[in-house]
């Protein structure tokens, strides 16, 4: 599976200064991505647009700016949300022997998988803060933002999971 790092900043960035492939953190390498490379100008034109589209109607784009609505979590996290209730109501349920491990149930590591991704995609998106020199899932990023505020798009790296 193949996805994006996203550089983004609260002032437009110079394409100078755009986060390459090598600025991403070796946990990354080690833990999620098989490889990483940096996108030529098309290449980066076209993954800035899906992002945009991904979360449309909630985000506008102008050029390198995103600016979002103000319901843009309450609007992105409501089927993430009903999945994870029903995992952790299957979850709920589970046997202190599954617990433990004494006892195997491939439904409870699909539950517990399920519950997992349901709240964040270790595989999909992520972006990258150049200022903080942070990465972390489009998940966890919408849930932590300022989206009040525009951003701006700088470096995007095309990643292999």
């Amino acid at each position: 599976m193949h996805s994006y790092v996203y550089q983004v900043s609260l002032q437009p960035v110079q394409s100078e200064t755009y986060a390459k492939a090598g600025h991403l953190p070796d946990w990354f390498y080690e833990q999620v991505c098989d490889y990483a490379e940096n996108t030529d100008p098309p290449q980066r034109e076209q993954a800035i647009a899906d992002l945009s589209h991904f979360l449309r109607p909630l985000c506008t784009r102008k050029g390198d700016r995103l600016d979002f609505a103000p319901n843009l979590r309450d609007s992105f996290f409501r089927r993430g949300y009903v999945c994870f209730r029903a995992a952790a109501e299957v979850l709920a349920q589970t046997a202190y022997t599954v617990f433990s491990g004494s006892e195997k149930t491939p439904a409870f590591d699909l539950a517990l998988s399920g519950l997992n991704d349901s709240y964040e995609d270790r595989y999909g998106v992520y972006v990258y803060t150049g200022t903080t020199n942070t990465l972390e899932p489009l998940d966890r990023w919408l849930r932590y933002a300022d989206l009040s505020r525009p951003v701006y798009v700088g470096g995007v790296v095309n990643y292999h999971a």
